[in-house]
C-alpha cells in the first residue's frame, strides 16, 4: 500500500549528499551555472537586509545588467537569486525559463523575499529532463506567487525544512512523470512541502502530475499537492485534478486546516496492488480540520482518513465536505473499529457522502 515514508529532516540533506557523491551525480552544482539535464543549480542566500531591492527577470534580459529596472532585466532567475536580499522581490516577466534551482538559507525572521510573476504568467520548464523547478530548503519567509512549473521529472516546486512559506496562485502541471531521484522516495509531485512550519498553500492548480505512462506493477502513485510532517499549515482554495495518484495528501502533520479545495478526476486506482489513493488523503498527525472540500470523479476514495503507523491521532474535524461519484465517498481505516471512531478522534458535521460508485462510507478496523 502507498505511504510517503519520507526521511527525517535532520538526516535528509547529509544522506542525500552522500548518495549523490557516491553515484557521481551532478545534481548539486554549488553556486555554478554549469547545469546538467537532471541537475539543480544550488544557490545560498544571505541574511543581510541592507539592500531591499526589486530585481526584474526577462527571457530577453542580460545577466550582466543590474536588473533593478524593467528596462534592464536579468536573463535568469539564478542571477536574480544571487542578488536578492531579505525584504526584496524578484519579479519575473512572461516567458519560458529552462532552469532547475536549489535555494538554501534564503530569507530572515524579519523580512520576506517574494518571487513572483509580473505582468503575466512566467513558465519554469524542465523540458521533461530536469528533476525539479525549485527546491527550497532551510529558508525563512518566502513567497512564491503567480508562477507555472511544468515538465519536471520529479516535482515542480519542493519546500523542505522551511519556516514561513506562502505558495499562492501557482500552477503545477505535468510534473513527476518519470522520477529520477528514487533515493528521495519521491513518487512524482506537482508541489511537495515537508517538515516545515507556518505554511500557506492557496489558489494552486495542480494537474497532470504523477507517473506517465501509468505503471501497473510496484506502483507508487504521484500526488498533485503532497504535504508531509508539517506544522501550522493552511491548504485553501486549491484545485487538484487529472493527476496520476491523489489530489492532496496531508500526512503526519499538526495544526492543519484544509478548506475549500476541489479534488476531482484523479486516477487513484492502483488496483494491481488492490489499493487506492484518494482525492484527499489524511494520515497521522493531530488537530487537522477538513472543511468545505469537494471531491468527485476520483478513481479511488473521495476522502481517505487513516492511521497507518498507529500513532493514535486525535483532533480530526470533518465539516461540510462533499464526496460524490468516486469509487468510495470516504474510506476510514486503522482506528480499531468498524464504526466511526470516537469524536475525540474524528468529529463529523454536515458532510455529504453520496452517489459514489461502490460505497459511500467504507470503514476497516485494521489493515496490514
Amino acid at each position: 500500500m502507498r505511504k510517503s515514508h519520507l526521511y527525517n529532516s535532520i538526516i535528509f540533506l547529509p544522506l542525500l549528499f552522500l548518495i549523490l557523491l557516491l553515484s557521481y551525480c551532478d545534481l548539486f552544482q554549488g553556486d555554478s551555472d554549469d547545469n546538467t539535464d537532471d541537475g539543480l543549480n544550488w544557490i545560498t542566500g544571505t541574511s543581510s537586509s541592507v539592500e531591499k531591492e526589486t530585481y526584474y527577470v526577462s527571457v530577453s534580459g542580460d545577466d550582466s545588467s543590474d536588473g533593478k529596472s524593467i528596462d534592464r532585466p536579468l536573463k535568469t532567475l539564478a542571477a536574480a537569486l544571487r542578488k536578492i536580499k531579505p525584504g526584496g522581490k524578484i519579479l519575473i516577466l512572461p516567458g519560458t525559463f529552462y532552469e532547475s534551482l536549489g535555494m538554501q538559507n534564503f530569507g530572515s525572521k524579519i523580512d520576506t523575499i517574494t518571487i513572483a510573476g509580473f505582468n503575466g504568467l512566467p513558465v519554469i520548464d524542465g523540458g521533461n529532463k530536469k528533476t525539479m523547478g525549485i527546491f527550497a530548503t532551510d529558508c525563512i519567509n518566502l513567497i512564491f506567487q503567480n508562477l507555472l512549473f511544468r515538465n519536471f521529472t520529479d516535482a515542480g516546486l519542493v519546500v523542505s525544512a522551511c519556516d514561513g512559506i506562502i505558495i499562492k496562485d501557482v500552477i503545477v502541471k505535468d510534473n513527476g512523470h518519470a522520477v529520477k531521484l528514487i533515493d528521495w522516495e519521491f513518487e512524482g509531485y506537482g508541489i511537495h512541502v515537508e517538515n516545515s512550519k507556518h505554511v500557506l498553500i492557496e489558489g494552486v492548480e495542480a494537474y497532470g502530475n504523477g507517473p506517465h505512462p501509468k505503471k501497473t506493477k510496484d506502483i507508487l502513485l504521484g500526488t498533485g499537492i503532497n504535504t508531509y510532517g508539517n506544522e501550522d499549515i493552511i491548504i485553501r482554495n486549491n484545485s487538484s485534478h487529472h493527476n496520476t495518484g491523489g489530489g492532496l495528501l496531508i500526512e503526519d502533520s499538526y495544526d492543519v486546516l484544509a478548506e475549500g479545495n476541489i479534488l476531482y478526476d484523479n486516477d487513484c486506482d492502483a488496483s494491481a496492488d488492490e489499493w487506492w489513493d484518494a482525492g484527499l488523503w489524511l494520515d497521522g498527525g493531530k488537530n487537522v480540520t477538513l472543511r468545505n472540500n469537494l471531491c468527485y470523479n476520483n478513481l479511488g476514495a473521495g476522502i481517505e482518513v487513516s492511521d497507518e503507523d498507529r500513532q493514535s491521532p486525535t483532533g480530526y474535524v470533518l465539516e461540510n465536505n462533499i464526496c460524490r461519484n468516486n469509487y468510495f465517498g470516504i474510506f476510514v481505516w486503522n482506528f480499531g473499529t468498524l464504526d466511526w471512531p470516537d469524536q475525540e478522534v474524528i468529529k463529523l458535521s454536515g458532510n455529504q457522502f453520496s452517489d459514489n460508485l461502490r460505497k459511500d462510507v467504507w470503514i476497516v478496523d485494521w489493515m496490514e
